[in-house]
């Protein structure tokens, strides 16, 4: 190797780090990405589960009436989440409910759904 040849060569070291660096920037990123959506994801079902439950809760208690999707909507809103639908059919409970997420500048809607009732086990009258 002449000396020559080594002046060609000056400054690639620092080229390929800077490639490096922007690499795991970018895998970092999508990292932090991934695990936010999973986060959220996970948020929205536990928000959509409780909700279920606070309507089958106040089911047990008194006959079906319109205050058990008021009860889901009010667990639901505690929870940063939207009731968008919540349906009483026999004993059990149906809730639907989203989240608006934005992220890294893109806008997205978060679905969540959960179910609940009185186990048969427990009713004997709903056999």
């Amino acid at each position: 190797m002449t000396l020559q040849s080594a002046r060609g060569d000056r400054g690639a070291g620092g080229i390929l780090v800077l490639a490096a660096v922007a690499v795991l920037g970018v895998t970092g990123l999508l990292g932090v990405t991934v695990t936010r959506a999973l986060t959220i994801r996970h948020e929205v079902a536990a928000a959509a589960d409780l909700a279920a439950l606070a309507a089958a809760a106040v089911q047990g208690v008194t006959p079906p009436e319109p205050g058990q999707c008021g009860a889901a909507e009010r667990v639901a809103a505690a929870n940063a989440v939207e009731l968008v639908g919540c349906a009483v059919e026999g004993g059990t409970v149906r809730v639907e409910v989203v989240r608006h997420v934005r992220w890294v500048g893109v806008a997205s809607t978060v679905r969540g759904a959960a179910r609940a009732g009185i186990s048969c086990a427990a009713r004997p009258d709903l056999r």
